[in-house]
């Protein structure tokens, strides 16, 4: 599949979903309940688009216009800036700004991810599976919204790739814009370091030195604002309960937080609330379980030409995975498990069977076009 042929096919298949779910919306009551929403309907957007900032989207399109508040630098700062600085272009909408810098991000994303998919693993099918599984995740959704996954998605697969091709200075500057978009991104210090390990007798001490330190560049620098700004470095991290969904500051356990909602399950009444936790655990287990898996066999054959980059993007995404229930919930693990992007690897190569595949990523789509339609309509669903 070309690039252009898999770009058009992306974004009609997004189209697709937004047609669908938009229309779905018509069988589920509006609740829309959120901070500040009455600031979106200050651009004069149809409803539609207006919804796409829904929840954590209006946070960015308010820090962009008018810089981040008390408790708002819990939301890192490139997203923000890339948002305020399209607006300008847009005679200061930055709602639309919004939603134009997600849907590019996305669609230059995909392209990078195809590319570097295509040079480490030489197999089509591996290709087209993990596309396919990425397009299909239930909250796929959110890259096409004011969100930052799908920024996130284009620098990580861009640092991916120019890494797999040797252009280190160029990763490194994606590595670094990667953790100055979420906290997340310093976590390719896993895949650069192994890389720099593996080629430590090919590359200088300042060449791998430079792989170890661009991952955390973007987030040291954010720390420092935080400094300077407000006296604690990370503020971004200690202001997390003030947006609720039972974020706690100190470290909990897996184990803990599993036996949180093993409770809740046995003692709460059902409600929507109710199944959205069934739906965060369900969801953290199945790529959790998956990602694990794959590490095992990964370890188990030690391709020599692949085990580097397996073992990478595999840990990455465990800890990209990982990272938030250490705040004592799953809250939102569906839509951060979406960069977890070794899990759509693993499903492509672990699962031999087309048909099995086929169901996956139909299942898969009709979890995405409700998950979506309760997005629009103000439920909290990641």
């Amino acid at each position: 599949m070309t690039p252009l042929l898999l770009l058009s096919v992306a974004i009609l298949f997004r189209g697709v979903i937004l047609v669908l779910s938009s229309t779905a919306t018509h069988y589920i009551a509006y609740l829309g309940f959120f901070p500040y929403r009455d600031e979106l309907l200050l651009f004069h957007m149809p409803s539609l688009i207006t919804s796409l900032a829904n929840f954590d989207g209006v946070h960015y399109v308010l820090i962009a216009k008018n810089g981040y508040a008390q408790y708002t630098q819990a939301f890192f700062p490139l997203y923000p800036l890339l948002i305020r600085g399209l607006g300008s272009i847009l005679n200061h909408n930055y709602l639309v700004a919004g939603v134009v810098l997600s849907v590019s991000c996305f669609a230059v994303g995909i392209i990078y991810w195809k590319k570097f998919l295509d040079e480490a693993y030489h197999d089509s099918s591996i290709t087209f599976w993990s596309v396919v599984f990425l397009l299909t995740y239930p909250t796929a959704f959110f890259f096409n919204v004011v969100y930052t996954e799908a920024l996130f998605f284009l620098i990580v697969a861009a640092s991916l790739y120019y890494i797999r091709r040797n252009k280190l200075i160029v990763a490194g500057v994606f590595a670094a814009l990667a953790s100055f978009t979420r906290l997340a991104g310093i976590f390719l210090i896993i895949p650069f370091g192994i890389y720099a390990w593996v080629n430590r007798h090919k590359k200088s001490y300042v060449a791998t030195l430079y792989m170890f330190v661009a991952p955390c560049a973007g987030f040291a620098i954010y720390a420092a604002y935080l400094w300077i700004t407000t006296g604690d470095p990370f503020y971004f991290y200690h202001s997390q309960p003030a947006f609720g969904a039972h974020r706690s500051t100190h470290i909990i356990l897996l184990p803990q937080v599993i036996y949180r909602y093993l409770k809740i399950f046995y003692t709460a009444a059902p409600n929507f609330q109710y199944y959205m936790s069934v739906y965060e655990f369900v969801m953290f287990h199945i790529v959790f379980v998956t990602l694990c898996v794959d590490l095992f066999f990964i370890f188990k054959k030690k391709r020599s030409s692949l085990f580097p980059i397996d073992v990478g993007l595999s840990l990455f995404s465990l800890a990209n995975l990982m990272i938030p229930t250490l705040t004592g919930t799953f809250s939102a693990i569906p839509r951060y498990s979406l960069l977890s992007l070794a899990f759509y690897i693993a499903l492509a190569r672990l699962i031999p069977n087309t048909k099995i595949k086929t169901v996956i990523a139909v299942v898969f789509t009709i979890a995405q076009i409700i998950t979506f339609a309760y997005f629009l309509q103000g439920y909290f669903v990641s």
